[in-house]
């Protein structure tokens, strides 16, 4: 991975995010995904880009030009795979 000692003990500890590299290294090494391994750091963007994606559908609510629809449609689906359990997610 070639990440020095004192880096992984921050990744560890939560001192520290690794960056999208060193992420994808940790899931060949360990076998795991991301998101299980840095399930705080998944959960709080999770929580961010869903609050984004409601932001940005309250401003197309009122606009019913196709791209709009089509938005809010994906939008939507964002919205409902965030509210599944963290189990259910793919």
């Amino acid at each position: 991975m070639g990440a020095s000692e004192s880096i992984v003990s921050k990744y560890e500890l939560l001192s520290r995010s690794p960056s999208l590299e060193a992420m994808l290294a940790m899931e060949v090494v360990f076998g795991e995904l991301s998101r299980d391994l840095f399930p705080a750091k998944y959960h709080e963007q999770r929580r961010a880009v869903t609050r984004r994606a409601e932001l940005l559908l309250e401003g197309l609510v009122r606009r019913q030009d196709r791209r709009s629809i089509r938005k809010r449609e994906l939008l939507c689906g964002l919205i409902t795979r965030s509210q599944l359990p963290y189990e259910e997610v793919s």
